[in-house]
């Protein structure tokens, strides 16, 4: 993750571990999630749809460049993007960021099941699956907003 570079791409900066617990510092950004602005009862957008169309493309961009960079992001939901007060888009929490093809890593238990590719489920042949997963993700993300 220290590699990564993209302006949608929350950056990291350090890590420091202890012998009980790791500390990761990050890029600061005071920012609430999509998942909060979402549910916030008294959310007005002055223009929903050119919003929803910047931040699901801000979101790809991301995503792209992710897949650029040989990685894929298997936790994508509403509490894993921020938005900031000027409506820039962040991507954060990346527990379950992999390298592209290598499925039998990812812990599927700790995906969000409402946002995660029904391959990547399927138990009854040995799945393969890439980056491209993440674009049933943003889908359901586009299907709440």
């Amino acid at each position: 993750m220290r590699t990564l570079d993209h302006p949608n791409i929350v950056k990291l900066h350090e890590i420091y571990e202890t012998p009980s617990a790791l500390y990761l510092v990050k890029q600061y950004d005071p920012a609430n999630t999509l998942e909060f602005l979402l549910r916030k009862s008294d959310l007005q957008f002055s223009n929903f749809e050119f919003q929803t169309i910047t931040i699901i493309s801000s979101i790809l961009q991301g995503l792209a460049y992710l897949a650029s960079q040989g990685a894929m992001l298997m936790n994508l939901n509403l509490s894993t993007i921020l938005l900031d007060k000027d409506g820039h888009v962040k991507i954060i929490d990346f527990f379950l960021l992999t390298k592209s093809n290598k499925p039998e890593t990812l812990n599927e238990g700790s995906m969000s099941p409402g946002y995660t590719a029904p391959e990547v489920f399927n138990t009854a042949r040995s799945a393969s699956y890439d980056e491209r997963i993440n674009v049933f993700s943003v889908g359901c993300i586009l299907f709440e907003m």
